[in-house]
């Protein structure tokens, strides 16, 4: 039993020790844990941070996910992580992913105990949040999900909290007549708390009776007891008074013969005490002799010694003097050779600050100028208020390399017709500016201008324009390599007829939860070994389809574990996974898992998405 406590008071003081861990230390054993327990970890970072940084809370339990996705762990460990995303997301006012990973948590509870105490409360957490932005039917739904759950469990505090939230959502929607049918369902469920509150303090009351009698019937038993007990002793008390009298008796022979004994005993101990008294005057005699000998031995030693390290001493700093006379002499030589060489590095410093200055000077020349070019290319690019006009539902996700992009979206309107481009021109930065300016210019031309609004005429003027521009020839090497990569859509606005046409850019149809990949030419806007007119692609748009165009920026980015490309299939999978969010949210998730993945690599080209819900 003393083992047992032990080993638990042992467990104890080990768990109470890590958890006096701090959050910075269990961070910094994170690279070196395996994966099992850096999940572990990683849970109790999240757990520990939410009341005090949720964004690390958010950050640990992503990190968390991966690695459950990884190993398959326990439901009840993912529940925990999605409830804790959830949290902290709800504390950083992220509620849309908020919803998200209670959702999450609700599915894995539903399957853990199907409709126990943590699913209604789930349920719960989930309606409240789809009140909160708006999504009242979703909100009303979950919320009588949620009645149901707690009736069975006769959870009557969570009905009434449900009963009282609907009522509210339908008197704020001006559904009064439903509102006052979700309170009257409050009411009821208000009495059946109260009426089963009372039925338990009834029970407590009854228990405590029946406690109170059986104690009472357990203390006359024992009373009952302890005088049977009380006789049995008083009979043998009788029993051994008389053995004591015998016994009394023996003791009394045993003492006046044990005195004998020790009188004896006495006078051998005073004859030996005398005889070792003898033996320890002898040895110290003998000691202090052997002393004065090691005493005598010891100062000639010592002396010796003394004498051997003067005289070295002596020898030792001789020898040192005239070791530091050689080295004053040679100091001095290279101090007038440092003087000498000083004077030449001053020279040398102040023609290199002269430099330095210039550079300096045609550098930020250099960067203005840039910047200026900059304010040129956006100033061409359509503006917010022309692309809330022509897009309406859509989003825009653009990120520029460098200071000037090689990458630009353009946007025109017909009196029937939308037209949409994403282009990606040969480099970045300054060249790719200019051609991004030249293609914008050339549109410009031949959409606004001559009217052209069939696709894969748009295209073949563009490549005519821009090969006469920059004089190619099939020829010339060096010159195919100038010229963009282009995804250009027209919008029938009332058929919501669509027409496509791309050079080497896709465009990506989201319908029904499955994607479509409309492919585009294999050849670019500029001189090329095999010409051919530029194909149209048509099809016919359907309400809430979802249409993306892209340059290759976003697909080519290093990064991830293995700094490896981000790749077409997991950029499909991810526009697939959040169909379902706003425009506004998609944009902030694509930019969001494109920081998460480059992580620290640097941005390799620039990045243009265009999505459109129609």
């Amino acid at each position: 039993m003393k083992r047992q406590i032990l080993t638990i008071i042992a467990l104890l003081i080990s768990g109470f020790l890590f958890a006096q861990k701090s959050l910075t230390d269990l961070e910094n054993e994170l690279p070196s844990l395996k994966e099992g327990e850096k999940l572990r970890v990683l849970i109790q970072l999240s757990d520990g941070y939410l009341n005090k940084e949720p964004k690390k809370t958010i950050e640990f339990g992503r990190e968390a996910v991966k690695i459950i996705r990884k190993l398959g762990a326990e439901n009840q460990t993912k529940a925990k992580v999605y409830n804790l995303l959830g949290q902290a997301c709800y504390v950083e006012n992220n509620l849309g992913e908020s919803v998200n990973f209670y959702k999450k948590e609700l599915e894995i509870l539903v399957s853990i105990d199907g409709g126990g105490e943590k699913t209604v409360r789930a349920l719960f957490n989930v309606a409240t949040l789809n009140r909160e932005i708006g999504n009242n039917s979703e909100a009303i739904e979950n919320y009588k999900l949620c009645i149901d759950v707690a009736t069975n469990l006769k959870k009557y505090e969570m009905v009434v909290q449900a009963c009282n939230a609907i009522s509210g959502i339908y008197e704020q929607m001006g559904k009064y007549k439903q509102a006052f049918e979700a309170y009257k369902e409050l009411v009821v469920a208000r009495d059946l708390m109260e009426n089963r509150k009372t039925i338990q303090e009834i029970s407590v009351i009854r228990s405590q009776y029946e406690s109170a009698k059986e104690e009472k019937e357990r203390k006359e038993r024992e009373l009952q007891n302890k005088e049977k007990a009380l006789n049995e002793s008083k009979n043998k008390e009788k029993v051994l008074v008389q053995d004591s009298v015998q016994k009394s008796k023996k003791i009394k022979d045993l003492n006046e013969e044990s005195t004998e004994k020790d009188s004896t005993i006495k006078q051998k101990d005073e004859r030996i005490k005398e005889e070792e008294e003898n033996v320890r005057l002898q040895r110290e005699v003998s000691d202090q002799r052997q002393q004065l000998i090691y005493l005598f031995i010891f100062i000639i030693a010592a002396m010796a010694v003394f004498s051997f390290v003067l005289i070295r001493l002596i020898t030792f700093k001789r020898r040192a003097n005239k070791r530091l006379k050689m080295q004053n002499e040679e100091i001095l030589k290279q101090k007038s050779e440092i003087e000498a060489k000083r004077d030449e590095i001053s020279l040398q410093k102040d023609e290199i600050t002269k430099q330095h200055a210039e550079i300096t000077k045609q550098n930020k020349d250099i960067r203005d100028s840039i910047h200026y070019a900059k304010r040129i290319q956006v100033a061409l690019l359509p503006s917010y208020e022309i692309c809330e006009k022509v897009l309406k539902d859509y989003f825009v996700l653009f990120s520029p390399k460098d200071i000037v992009s090689g990458d630009f979206y353009w946007f025109s309107e017909t009196e029937d017709k939308i037209i949409i481009v994403a282009a990606d021109c040969t480099g970045h930065g300054v060249p790719g500016g200019f051609m991004s300016m030249l293609g914008m210019t050339f549109l410009n031309d031949i959409v606004n201008r001559k009217g052209v609004t069939e696709p894969d005429e748009i295209l073949n003027q563009l490549r005519k324009e821009v090969i006469n521009a920059l004089q190619q020839e099939v020829k010339s090497k060096n010159e195919l390599k100038d010229g963009m990569d282009i995804a250009l859509l027209t919008l029938n606005k009332r058929t919501l007829w669509a027409e496509f046409a791309g050079a080497y850019n896709s465009l990506y149809l989201i319908r029904n939860g499955v994607l479509q990949e409309i492919e585009a030419d294999k050849m670019p806007i500029a001189i090329y070994a095999k010409m051919k007119p530029f194909n149209k692609q048509i099809f016919q748009a359907e309400k809430n389809d979802l249409i993306y165009l892209y340059s290759d920026g976003y697909v080519s980015q290093f990064g991830g574990p293995q700094k490896r490309k981000f790749m077409s299939s997991r950029f499909k999978e991810l526009l697939v996974d959040i169909r379902f969010k706003t425009m506004f949210s998609q944009k902030e998730t694509l930019w969001n898992t494109l920081i998460e993945w480059k992580n620290d690599e640097d941005q390799i080209d620039d990045i243009l998405v265009i999505g459109i819900r129609v």
